[in-house]
């Protein structure tokens, strides 16, 4: 071969070793452009299903206007159902009182979580209405928060203004939360809604409770990411810190009803769930105290000795 022909080959070579490797090269580019067009695909099917829901007249509309009287917020014959006309909760009537911290109970399915978001003002589907004192502001903490893009301090204000609150005010907040660790990062550009885990960013969400301070919170499954411990903890603080505040919560864990003053039970029915139950509960730190008196006692009480005094031991023979 002349030296012509081994460039040739050589070049040759190059070219289709460089063909074979584009697809190794580019291959994250094509998986990211994936990801996008299959997020983008979702959200304009949820676009169109959510404008032939809006120009359907089969389904009815949530009413939304101002308790009477003294409630902070009440439910008149409300019914709330799917984008495809399914019942889910049918004719609730409950009135919740200033202060009150309702729990939300019921089995998987009985649509408690979607109960919640039209309270919220999140699902407009339904019949009857929803009813909040005048000039009371509602906050709502879903079980995974958002957190937006930029800086730590933008995520922890969300969604009011980064600006609006000082260092010191977000910092202290951060610190009732336990999150005082991320008191350098404040300022910090970073993903913060992959750098955070699940049960951090429930913590920052709490952690904008304070900053806000609301009249009216509804937790929708917003400590189901904390162990137990934690999730006293954060109760205890929001008890401690707005004790004025009305709570409606949905949540599974028996442990949340020492923090409740009362609850109403879903029951999943054909047609859609209904209220079945409304009771007062009593605070099961009470319950701990009168058990801890009474294993006090217990203690206080003396042991009788099981060992026997010589005069008390039969003579043996001799």
């Amino acid at each position: 071969m002349t030296l012509g022909q081994v460039m040739q080959a050589a070049s040759a070579f190059a070219i289709v070793q460089g063909a074979f490797g584009w697809l190794v090269d580019n291959y994250p580019r094509l998986a990211n452009w994936n990801a996008c067009a299959r997020r983008i695909a979702s959200l304009m099917m949820s676009l169109d299903g959510l404008e032939r829901a809006e120009q359907s007249n089969k389904l009815g509309r949530i009413k939304r206007g101002e308790a009477a009287g003294g409630a902070m917020l009440s439910l008149n014959n409300l019914s709330v159902s799917l984008d495809d006309g399914t019942a889910v909760v049918k004719e609730t009537k409950v009135v919740i009182e200033s202060g009150e911290r309702v729990l939300v109970a019921g089995e998987s399915g009985s649509g408690k979580s979607t109960l919640v978001r039209a309270i919220a003002g999140l699902w407009s589907w339904g019949g009857g209405s929803v009813n909040i004192h005048a000039d009371r502001r509602l906050f709502m903490l879903p079980q995974r928060p958002y957190v937006p893009t930029g800086t730590l301090r933008r995520a922890v204000a969300y969604p009011g203004a980064a600006d609006r609150w000082t260092l010191d005010k977000i910092k202290a907040a951060l610190d009732k939360v336990g999150l005082d660790y991320l008191n350098d990062k404040i300022e910090d550009d970073a993903p913060w809604d992959q750098t955070l885990s699940g049960g951090e960013k429930q913590r920052l969400a709490f952690a904008r409770l304070l900053l806000h301070s609301p009249d009216i919170i509804v937790l929708d499954e917003a400590t189901s990411a904390l162990d137990e411990k934690s999730q006293d903890k954060m109760m205890e603080m929001i008890v401690h810190e707005l004790p004025k505040v009305t709570i409606i919560s949905v949540a599974h864990r028996a442990e949340l009803e020492a923090f409740h003053s009362r609850k109403i039970t879903l029951e999943r029915r054909e047609g859609g769930a209904k209220l079945v139950s409304d009771i007062d509960l009593v605070q099961r730190k009470r319950r701990r105290n009168l058990l801890a008196r009474f294993m006090g006692r217990r203690r206080a009480v003396p042991k009788r000795s099981t060992t026997l005094s010589k005069a008390a031991l039969p003579e043996t023979k001799k």
